[in-house]
């Protein structure tokens, strides 16, 4: 994780999980290797598993599973479970 200094609250356990988190987010937490590695924004999501919502900037998402919810990027309010499971698109929300 690289310097954050607007974000409040977040968690990141595991290599590149929440690398680039660089901007605004508050509550985030990443377990995993590259776990929210590639998202720079977004509030309260929980991401679990290698790879897990790796680019995502929306909110309130909770993903459990290696791969799962990686392409989800303006999505909201998201529970995905298992292995490299996806919502319908990739700006999908309330799935």
């Amino acid at each position: 994780m690289n310097a954050i200094n607007t974000q409040r609250n977040k968690t990141a356990i595991g290599i590149n999980a929440m690398e680039k988190r660089t901007k605004e987010g508050a509550g985030n937490t990443a377990v995993g290797k590259s776990s929210q590695s590639n998202s720079t924004a977004g509030n309260y999501n929980t991401s679990v598993g290698i790879e897990a919502l790796e680019l995502v900037t929306g909110d309130n998402n909770t993903v459990i599973g290696a791969f799962s919810g990686d392409t989800l990027t303006g999505g909201s309010n998201n529970i995905l479970i298992g292995y490299n499971v996806e919502t319908d698109a990739n700006t999908t929300s309330n799935q």
